[in-house]
């Protein structure tokens, strides 16, 4: 399913859109005022990010059928990013995301924390419901107050874990 008419809607700011059986992402072309899209509940599985919403700061594609998470990278102002309870194996996108203080990756394919090694400004970790066996590359996020890291293979909390 597709939404159409998205496209004549340019001075949207927040577009919510959760449960609507959409599986693909188009027509968001010309939201350049887009800050916030949540499509939370969907059927999308390509995760499709037009120049037209670099400028988002919350996004929301949690529920989805999403294997790569690499696209979000093209979203610099990112400040939210739910992508919980897709088909991630890796985490991909986020170590140019300067301003992220949230990330939710729970109920995913997740095996390792590689992939936020240089993600130093988040706040809210949400990494449960995974397949993690060790905590890692959180020794740099200085900001970090909140780490979900439940229901997960841990067998070791690693030495990373008490620089926090």
């Amino acid at each position: 399913t597709k939404i159409a008419g998205l496209d004549k809607m340019i001075n949207l700011r927040e577009l919510i859109l959760r449960s609507c059986l959409i599986s693909e992402m188009e027509g968001l072309d010309n939201n350049n005022a887009l800050v916030k899209l949540e499509l939370y509940d969907n059927m999308i599985e390509e995760l499709v990010i037009p120049p037209s919403l670099s400028g988002l700061i919350i996004l929301d594609i949690s529920f989805n059928a999403i294997r790569d998470m690499s696209p979000v990278a093209l979203c610099p102002l990112l400040e939210e990013l739910y992508i919980a309870q897709n088909k991630l194996r890796t985490i991909e996108g986020v170590n140019n995301l300067t301003r992220i203080r949230l990330l939710d990756l729970g109920a995913n394919r997740i095996r390792s924390m590689d992939g936020l090694e240089t993600v130093t400004s988040l706040q809210s970790l949400w990494l449960g419901k995974n397949k993690i066996e060790q905590i890692t590359n959180v020794h740099q996020m200085i900001h970090l107050k909140q780490l979900d890291i439940q229901n997960n293979r841990l067998t070791s909390l690693g030495s990373d874990i008490t620089a926090l």
